[in-house]
């Protein structure tokens, strides 16, 4: 007698092996019809409602995905495969503390699975844990030295770090593995241009670009070496290259901006700053480089305003004051800090104005960094000198230094010109004075660095 239960599992069984081969070679509907013939029967059959979920994943339908994996979860929860693909829906779908949540439950089950480190550190990655996920990775190059995805990801997040050395080390031993690699290629000029070694970089952009002659990144990297290796020209044509192979490249036309700055003027470079602007209102690198050259033409009333954008740009230390900033309103019986933001020269040059805001009969705090605390004793004005990094007092107000051209409107005409406004401090001219022979000329002191 046939014992048919037994049979009906044979046959599920082999319906299952038949389904994944077809899976395998890529003949996804005809995969996922023999998956759902299994479901008919055993709706709750956990290698049919895993594999279709991979499948469905694979077909771009994640919601769907999710909620087989999801179901096969309920039957199963012990699979360290399941929940890794769990995962990498939860990834896909932008939910990426679920997905780290569970690819540690796939790691717990099998601490020795290479793919769960390497996309829970890509999940980490995402929610900008870039120290967590650099140490998944090595988790999973641990198990996996030659694992190529977790050795471009390790390189990618040590550049990150700004750990440039380490960084061109990973996507070396890439190209170990995957000599013409050209992405890999592009992240060595990356990482030897920051450490200082332009011509290498540029080499290895070269070698990119051989493998890959419409690759837009890496000529528009290519340019920005050039402009370093003051070679504008060169840099220009490398830019122009990027764009003819990516029209809509906002990177590529600021950077053509740059090097049309140097090569024809800051007139010629506003054209390409407006083509960046026209693609992106909002690109704060567009409208600060633009500000740049308007004030280099003079045009202070646009450049101003636009050189407000310097703090959006990325990276930019933006300090968050609860006093709202001061763009040019009556000040009387007010307390005001005005700090500085950028060099000791910015310093130095827009502190002129700090006269002309104590005119408004305001009480002002002036931050500047402690070394340049003695040269700026006797500005007139001041309450009080703090230096940056102490504790603030109480304000109404507050004004980067160079922020005030814009508060006063300034223009050409009006730039404040009232000096000396600087002077140095009596007791340190006295000590120079004896160490240095008189002479009845101005001397001129050299810094060369």
């Amino acid at each position: 007698m046939v014992n048919r239960p037994a049979q009906q599992q044979a046959d599920f069984a082999d319906a299952l092996r038949r389904a994944l081969a077809l899976h395998q070679r890529g003949q996804l509907p005809e995969a996922e019809d023999m998956y759902r013939a299994v479901l008919t029967s055993q709706p709750d059959n956990f290698d049919a409602l895993h594999l279709l979920g991979v499948l469905m994943h694979q077909r771009l339908q994640h919601a769907e995905a999710l909620a087989l994996i999801a179901r096969a979860l309920r039957s199963n929860n012990r699979s360290a495969a399941a929940h890794s693909n769990y995962g990498n829906v939860l990834a896909i779908l932008n939910r990426h503390e679920e997905a780290v949540a569970s690819y540690d439950q796939a790691l717990a089950l099998a601490p020795d699975y290479a793919e769960a480190f390497n996309n829970r550190g890509n999940a980490l990655i995402e929610l900008g844990r870039v120290e967590e996920a650099l140490a998944s990775y090595n988790k999973a190059l641990a198990l996996r030295p030659h694992y190529v995805e977790a050795l471009v990801a390790q390189g990618n997040a040590l550049y990150a770090l700004r750990r440039f050395a380490e960084a061109l080390a990973s996507f070396e031993c890439v190209l170990a593995i995957m000599p013409n690699f050209a992405e890999i290629l592009n992240n060595c000029g990356n990482a030897l241009w920051c450490l200082r070694r332009p011509l290498q970089a540029l080499a290895r952009y070269d070698e990119a670009i051989v493998l890959k002659p419409d690759y837009a990144e890496a000529s528009n990297n290519r340019g920005n070496v050039l402009l370093d290796l003051n070679r504008p020209a060169d840099a220009l044509a490398a830019f122009e290259q990027a764009l003819a192979l990516k029209p809509n490249y906002i990177e590529a036309h600021i950077n053509r901006g740059n090097a049309l700055h140097d090569v024809k003027g800051p007139s010629a470079a506003i054209a390409s700053y407006d083509a960046a602007l026209a693609l992106d209102r909002n690109s704060a690198e567009a409208h600060w480089n633009k500000a740049l050259a308007q004030l280099a033409l003079g045009d202070f009333e646009q450049g101003w305003p636009n050189y407000e954008w310097r703090w959006q740009r990325a990276g930019a230390l933006k300090r968050n004051f609860t006093a709202p900033q001061w763009r040019g309103e009556p000040l009387a019986s007010k307390t005001i800090l005005l700090h500085a933001e950028q060099g000791f020269g910015d310093v130095i040059q827009f502190v002129r104005y700090v006269p002309m805001v104590a005119a408004k009969g305001v009480k002002i705090i002036l931050e500047v960094p402690d070394s340049l605390m003695p040269l700026l004793g006797d500005i007139v004005g001041v309450a009080a000198m703090v230096s940056r990094g102490a504790a603030l007092p109480p304000v109404d107000l507050h004004c980067p230094l160079m922020s005030l051209p814009l508060a006063f409107g300034t223009t050409p005409a009006t730039i404040p010109a009232a000096v000396p406004y600087l002077r140095a401090p009596a007791a340190r001219m006295e000590t120079w004075r004896a160490r240095l022979p008189p002479i009845d000329r101005p001397r001129i002191g050299v810094t060369w660095s």
